[in-house]
């Protein structure tokens, strides 16, 4: 009889009708484990029980060993079925690596398991800019690079981001500065008064630490600048090239829809028509631009700024 070969689409439409028939789920140590096809030993292997498949299993051409894919399938399947009673330590085994090759088999509450094995509760840092950061505010989390293969992309998909743990503690990280110098102050009412005048009026405040040079909260919309990540002699000018680039990169994010990527194509089309309104304003407005940083531009070059 001709082999049986599926395709990868006629095989996701096989997973649902396996049939799989445990043996005892702690095999004893003198036997071994076989991959049966309606009860025929077809290929042994180092799943730690056996696993009885009531139809035809898929094998390679030579029908002699079973498909990578199907193996991970397979193995995926037996895994989630038995979930609840895999000791922690057999979830670091080689058969667990298998199984976990098949996320899409893998039900919910075995990759819950999983990533609470490898991860013991911990955020992941998915980079080492995130790591060097928690670790900076004495954040504990786990590298993901040095987890198994994998084993990532289910910490990915049900573990927590460190990221996610240093947003939600931004105000504790990076509190507001308070007071402000006469160049902040200066720097915020310039800078929201420009807002206003391109009709995308929003509240600037200056915050410690340096996460980013700065950010925009949509929702509030509050415009958050890091002094220690600009420095303290962007507050000499709050119209320098560098001060308005920032600006209108800020507020770009003014009117972006939820489901917009952050950083798309609508967002640096509109990074462009902010830059042209800021112009504008600025042109028509110069007089009063100069008489709101005259104190600014007296002291730059002599003043350190904050």
């Amino acid at each position: 009889m001709k082999p049986i070969t599926l395709t990868e689409k006629r095989l996701a439409a096989f997973k649902d009708q396996i049939l799989l028939v445990l043996a005892d789920y702690r095999a004893m140590e003198s036997e071994r484990a076989y991959v049966y096809e309606m009860g025929i030993p077809v290929e042994e292997c180092d799943s730690p029980v056996s696993i009885d498949v009531g139809q035809r299993v898929i094998l390679r051409e030579r029908r002699d060993t079973l498909t990578e894919s199907y193996r991970r399938m397979l193995f995926a399947s037996v895994l989630s079925a038995r979930i609840d009673k895999v000791p922690d330590e057999e979830l670091r085994s080689q058969a667990s690596l298998v199984a976990m090759g098949d996320f899409y088999t893998l039900s919910t509450r075995a990759k819950e398991r999983i990533t609470q094995v490898y991860t013991s509760g911990l955020p992941y840092a998915a980079s080492t800019k995130a790591r060097q950061e928690a670790t900076g505010h004495h954040v504990e989390c786990l590298n993901l690079s040095v987890m198994p293969e994998p084993v990532r992309a289910i910490v990915k998909a049900m573990g927590t981001n460190v990221t996610d743990v240093m947003e939600s503690r931004r105000a504790e990280f990076c509190p507001e500065v308070s007071p402000m110098t006469e160049a902040q102050q200066r720097l915020v009412s310039f800078w929201e008064w420009v807002a206003r005048g391109i009709h995308r009026p929003c509240h600037v405040k200056l915050c410690l630490g340096s996460p980013a040079l700065a950010d925009f909260g949509r929702e509030e919309r509050v415009l958050t600048v890091y002094v220690d990540a600009v420095g303290k002699g962007f507050f000499r000018d709050p119209s320098s090239p560098e001060a308005l680039s920032l600006l209108g990169h800020e507020l770009a994010h003014w009117q972006a829809k939820p489901d917009e990527l952050e950083h798309g194509t609508q967002f640096h089309a509109d990074c462009d028509d902010v830059g042209g309104l800021m112009a504008s304003f600025l042109l028509k407005s110069a007089e009063q631009a100069r008489l709101l940083l005259t104190n600014s531009l007296v002291e730059r070059g002599t003043s350190e700024g904050a």
